[in-house]
């Protein structure tokens, strides 16, 4: 087996100068990690599924806006179920309250649009606030039904996410095996 030395350094070049040790650098010490969202955030839509407004991971504090119309039935009024979890249906996940927006001002001939505005702050408190588009217009809003999710429920859910994502890529290097 042939042995391998060294490479002398070239005396023509400058020899670079010794790079600090990160974790001795001030600037080591002063990083913040960013508190981020767990789980998805979402509410129902369609029947079962779940839309997602915050992703899991997101930095906190949060703010997303997003543009809903009532139905054709109560055009006053616009209801959302809340759900946290990771899985696109809201069957898997867990839900935590109701945003009810009332009082939407109803046109002839014209349904309203509303933009909700859903944050939440560096403490995981969730709120939101709506209005008209095309005014400034607020919009009443009620929460409803709110749940808070413990760190445990979190964990749980997060390791069942985990435990059927490995189950289906199980299924699927089985599947392919088989073929």
């Amino acid at each position: 087996e042939p042995v391998v030395l060294p490479r002398l350094q070239d005396s023509t070049k400058p020899t670079p100068a010794p790079v600090p040790s990160v974790r001795n650098s001030p600037s080591y010490r002063k990083v913040r990690i960013h508190p981020t969202t767990p789980l998805d955030l979402g509410i129902r839509v369609q029947g079962r599924k779940m839309s997602v407004i915050i992703p899991r991971n997101t930095p906190l504090p949060a703010e997303i806006t997003k543009t809903y119309q009532p139905n054709s039935e109560h055009p006053d009024i616009l209801r959302c179920c809340m759900y946290q979890g990771n899985s696109h249906l809201v069957d898997d996940n867990v839900k935590i309250g109701i945003i009810f927006a009332r009082d939407i001002p109803v046109y002839d001939g014209v349904r309203s649009m509303v933009k909700i505005t859903f944050s939440i702050n560096e403490e995981g408190v969730f709120s939101a606030k709506a209005n008209v588009v095309g005014s400034d217009k607020e919009v009443k809003i009620e929460m409803l039904d709110s749940v808070i999710l413990s760190e445990n429920m979190i964990n749980d859910i997060i390791k069942e996410g985990k435990q059927e994502e490995e189950a289906e890529h199980k299924r699927q290097v089985e599947e392919y095996v088989s073929m």
